[in-house]
């Protein structure tokens, strides 16, 4: 299959042409370090926070905000998720309107 992809042959490419071991090498790399990651994550803020956070910080770069327009959305979002548990890209759209109405 890798060799008709032609994503797959780019990235083989980038990679070196790597032979297949080498090649499984890679991949079980790439799993321990998202293993390690997720160790991380939950030994710190936790895999739901951290991946929230996430969530909301791409949320708020898709809008067209100033950047103290963001910050704002991005910390009503962080406590409408402690409270509800639950956002979504409609949630930071109503934040920018009613930043936007105030101003």
């Amino acid at each position: 299959m890798t060799r008709q992809h032609p994503t797959a042959q780019l990235v083989l490419k980038c990679l070196g042409n790597p032979s297949s071991n080498e090649l499984s090498c890679l991949i079980a790399s790439v799993g321990l370090l998202q293993n390690l990651g997720a160790l991380r994550a939950l030994v710190s803020e936790g895999i739901i926070q951290g991946h929230m956070g996430l969530h909301i910080k791409n949320m708020i770069y898709q809008l067209e905000a100033t950047p103290e327009q963001k910050e704002y959305i991005q910390h009503s979002l962080h406590q409408k998720l402690k409270s509800q548990k639950h956002i979504s890209e409609s949630d930071a759209k109503e934040a920018l309107a009613e930043i936007t109405k105030v101003a």
